[in-house]
């Protein structure tokens, strides 16, 4: 469990430090072993020194991509993802990564490329399509959308962060509820997802039920303090109960977030 970065509960984890003897192979594995963990900025170094080693090495430069994705860094992701490319375009997940990537600069249309490329590859990678939904949400495309949530759901119907999607969908498109029972569902797999709690509160702000989206909101907040939308959201559900200077210092905060809304 040491060599492979996996340690028991309450254990210090094994060092990421360059070691003498170490290989890419063995950081490779240290790596993936981290990300089975989610412990993303602790399997970035690994992977940086795999690139380091084995510049021209596909397995090392699609991960590093995708840390750099999963840690917010999109520029230094694309330029990962791009590497990789230029070694294999033949591989779905790395175009799905960068897909990912440029959502996150909000380049949308460009996204939408790359889940296309990743799904004609590989007409079975759920996640592509999943994430094909979010693109044409973030295009206003919401039928589309809709249409690629339910194919990610037909192939896998335990994911939480597609329900949640096509519950942002069906919010989009006034089908109120049908997006409660979308949500609903999301928050059955996964009760700890505070970006689920904000969209239950936005649905409950559609249908003025101001009380319940402020439990929602508060939810999410305990979750995932620093989503500027969540703060914002939650503004909208005091200002519907009449709490004027709480939505006033809600809004502030959704503000020194990153808010621009």
């Amino acid at each position: 469990m040491r060599a492979l970065a996996l340690t028991p509960a309450g254990e210090a984890p094994a060092p990421v430090a360059p070691q003498p003897s170490e290989d890419v192979g063995d950081l490779l594995t240290r790596g993936k072993a981290l990300i089975a963990q989610k412990q993303y900025a602790e399997a970035l170094p690994l992977f940086e020194r795999a690139t380091q080693r084995a510049p021209r090495s596909f397995d090392a430069w699609g991960n590093l991509g995708r840390m750099f994705g999963e840690l917010g860094r999109h520029q230094e992701a694309l330029a990962a993802d791009d590497r990789a490319l230029a070694l294999d375009d033949k591989q779905a997940w790395v175009w799905s990564n960068k897909g990912a990537t440029l959502y996150g600069l909000k380049r949308y249309e460009e996204a939408l490329v790359a889940y296309e490329r990743a799904l004609a590859l590989d007409p079975n990678y759920t996640a592509a399509w999943s994430n094909k939904g979010i693109a044409l949400y973030g295009l206003g495309r919401y039928e589309e959308a809709l249409a690629a949530y339910d194919r990610a759901l037909a192939l896998d119907a335990n994911d939480p962060d597609t329900w949640n999607g096509r519950a942002m969908t069906l919010l989009g498109l006034q089908r109120y509820d049908e997006a409660m029972a979308a949500v609903d569902r999301s928050l059955a797999l996964d009760p700890e997802d505070g970006n689920t709690w904000d969209t239950k509160g936005q649905i409950l702000n559609a249908l003025h039920r101001y009380q319940d989206a402020l439990l929602c909101l508060d939810r999410a907040i305990i979750l995932d303090p620093k989503l500027a939308e969540i703060w914002h959201n939650r503004a909208v559900a005091l200002r519907g109960l009449g709490r004027t200077a709480e939505a006033e210092a809600a809004e502030k905060r959704a503000r020194e977030l990153g808010w621009k809304g």
